[in-house]
Order: structure tokens, then C-alpha cells, then sequence
């Protein structure tokens, strides 16, 4: 069983350099465009990975100072600009969509490729932290 893989294994390491050599100068070009559309993906899914994380400690400073709004005024912040009363950090990227005295929603764009929304509701005691698609983050 084995003697057959090992036989296909030489044929296709002897074949692919000389089909590859038959190729012309396409040979550098298509090993490379591999390597590129490779790096690509790789600095792309983790160029993603850092925008959401970085989407997200906005929404958690943002909920923070939400809290410290609340406990100032009796409500919660309904804009940015009053959350930057509290904290002048906040991030200009964060969206608050709505604040009153029972709860708030705050958004933020993650700059990743799909451009997630990442959203964070307060109504009463509950918290629900979800994106744009309804998974939870």
C-alpha cells in the first residue's frame, strides 16, 4: 500500500518541476501572486481581528462612562459629546443612538473588511453586547 503512494510521490515531484519549467517566466509570477493573495488574507484576517478588538474597548470605555453619567445625572448620556463631559477619551468613532433614564444604545463601525457594526444595548439590568448580524461579542 505504501509502495504505490511513494511511486505517485516521485512521479508528481518529478513531473511539476518540468511542467512548471514548460510555463515560461509565468512560473515566478504565479508562485508569487500565491505568496501575495497568502499574505494578503493573513494580514487581512488579522487586521480584523485587531479593529474588532479595538471596537469593542471603545464600547467598554463608552459603558463606562455611561455608568458614571448615570450616577452624576440620573440618566444615561444620549449623545458623545456628553459622554465626553465624563471622558474626554471617547472615542470620536463611538455612536450613541440613544440615552434616557431607563437605558442606552451605543454603536461603533469596526474598520475591519466587512465593516462590523458592534453594538451595545442597556435596557434596565440587562446588557446585550451584539453585531450588526445578532452575534454576541
Amino acid at each position: 500500500m505504501g509502495r504505490p503512494i511513494a511511486i505517485i510521490a516521485i512521479a508528481l515531484a518529478l513531473f511539476i518541476p518540468i511542467f512548471m519549467s514548460s510555463c515560461g517566466d509565468n512560473t515566478e509570477v504565479t508562485a508569487s501572486s500565491v505568496s501575495e493573495v497568502a499574505t494578503t488574507h493573513h494580514t487581512t484576517a488579522n487586521d480584523d481581528k485587531m479593529a474588532l478588538l479595538a471596537a469593542e474597548t471603545i464600547l467598554r470605555n463608552a459603558e463606562r462612562a455611561q455608568e458614571k453619567y448615570y450616577r452624576k445625572y440620573g440618566l444615561y448620556a444620549s449623545s458623545v459629546e456628553k459622554l465626553k463631559n465624563i471622558n474626554p477619551k471617547i472615542s470620536s468613532r463611538l455612536i450613541v443612538v440613544s440615552g434616557n433614564e431607563d437605558g442606552y444604545e451605543m454603536q461603533v463601525i469596526a474598520s475591519d473588511s466587512a465593516h462590523t457594526t458592534l453594538i451595545l444595548r442597556k435596557d434596565g439590568t440587562r446588557i446585550e453586547r451584539v453585531d450588526s448580524n445578532g452575534e454576541h461579542w
